[in-house]
């Protein structure tokens, strides 16, 4: 084993030294590594616990709203019919589909006004 370590230049010491260098340099980067995952991780536990605490409230809002009134179509109070159906986007949508199911409920409006005016025209 001397006569290895005497053809590469170098006895135990000098081995020792080295591998104490590369582990001295190797060290800050492992734990770099290691608290920059924990750090990814804790960033994604807390995007997790915030999504979990919206939807728990939206969830709680909707509780509170238990008792659902119908409310659409908006009829005037003299017209004979009563609103048959409950509709509030704000609660019963998710917030990030708000704003697709608005666009097509306005569009659905916009179809049936359309609509009752060429029944009016055409006569």
């Amino acid at each position: 084993s001397s006569g290895i370590n005497a053809e590469y230049g170098g006895n135990e010491e000098t081995m020792q030294k080295q591998e104490e260098i590369s582990t001295e340099v190797l060290q800050p980067n492992a734990e770099k590594l290691v608290e920059d995952e924990f750090r990814k991780r804790e960033e994604d536990l807390e995007r997790r616990e915030r999504q979990l605490r919206e939807e728990q409230k939206r969830l709680e809002d909707a509780r509170v709203y238990g008792d659902r009134v119908p409310n659409f179509p908006p009829l005037p109070h003299f017209f004979p019919c009563d609103p048959c159906v409950y509709h509030n986007i704000d609660f019963d949508i998710p917030p990030e589909h708000q704003l697709s199911v608005r666009r097509v409920f306005y569009h659905w409006q916009f179809t049936v006004f359309c609509y009752l005016m060429n029944f009016i025209v055409c006569f």
